[in-house]
Parts: C-alpha cells; structure tokens; sequence
C-alpha cells in the first residue's frame, strides 16, 4: 500500500517559489497525477489479493475519481457493508482492509482539494489579477451587504466616516 504524503505548505502556494501562477498550477497538476497515481496502485494491490471477495476500484466521473469498494460480482458496496465481513479473515488481512480503508478517504479528500485547488488558480490565471477594492462600506454587513443602512445610519458614516458609530446613531 502506497504512503500517503502529508503536504503541509504553511507559508502557501507562492511564497518563496518564484510566484507565478502558472507555477501553482503546474505544482497542483504535479500533485494531482501523483494522486491518481497512489489510487491506481491501491486499487491494483486490493484487487490482486487471492480469494478476495470485495476490492476498491478508481471510479470516474467527469473530471474526478474517487476510490470506491465492489464485490466481486462488481455490486457497488460502502464500507458499512465491508467492514462486517472482515470478521471472518485473518487478523492480518482485517487490518490491511482497514488500512486500506483510511487510506481511500484519504486519497477521495486530497483528490477533491486538489481539483479544486487546480480550478481554483486556471479561474484566477483566466480572469487575471483583481483590483483593489476597499471593503470600506462593507465590514460587518455580511455576504451581499447585508440589510440596507437606515437613512439616519447612513447620514452618520458620511457625516463622521465611522461605521461603528453610525450603527449605535441609528439605534
């Protein structure tokens, strides 16, 4: 069974390496193929185990995959299911299983982030760098801004330009 590699980048995609978005979204698809990879091999190894009665296979759809548990007679299966029928294996067996099982979530979570981290930078590299906006007029009134400002909460910010003494004003 494959490692799972604990990537933990606390100072973020483009601190420090060159910073260029074409860069993050190189090193996502990098990390990505890796993934898919690490699910391939994982499903390789729980389908070659002789007298197996369930394996994980990639399943695909779209522009995803996701570890997923058959049986042999290709049912779909959850680990629900699975897990009972451990019972009757060899202890060492049971436990792989089970490790095999944590290592699936796993992989399905990275896969997710990674898609999404990889439409995340192809949306920002086709739409191009934002402009500064002040956020001014918009601290503390929620997505969408919230509810209106009432006329006289409105007439305290441009009189004093503080928006914390505006909501007590208008109370």
């Amino acid at each position: 069974m494959g490692v799972v590699k604990q990537v933990f980048d606390l100072k973020g995609p483009l601190k420090g390496k060159g910073g260029t978005l074409a860069q993050w979204r190189d090193d996502t698809q990098a990390r990505l193929a890796e993934v898919y990879a690490e699910m391939a091999q994982l499903s390789t190894e729980s389908r070659s185990i002789d007298g197996r009665q369930f394996a994980l296979y990639v399943y695909r759809l779209r522009d995803a995959s996701q570890l997923r548990w058959r049986m042999k007679n290709k049912d779909h299966a959850t680990w629900p299911v699975i897990e009972p029928l451990l019972a009757d294996m060899a202890p060492g067996l049971a436990q792989w299983y089970r490790r095999a099982e944590e290592v699936a979530q796993i992989l399905n979570h990275r896969e997710q982030a990674l898609r999404y981290e990889l439409k995340t930078v192809c949306r920002v590299i086709s739409v191009g760098p934002r402009t500064a906006q002040s956020y001014r007029g918009s601290i503390g009134r929620g997505v969408g801004g919230g509810r209106p400002r009432s006329k006289s909460s409105t007439a305290a910010v441009k009189a004093t330009g503080d928006i914390r003494g505006a909501a007590e004003l208008s109370r």
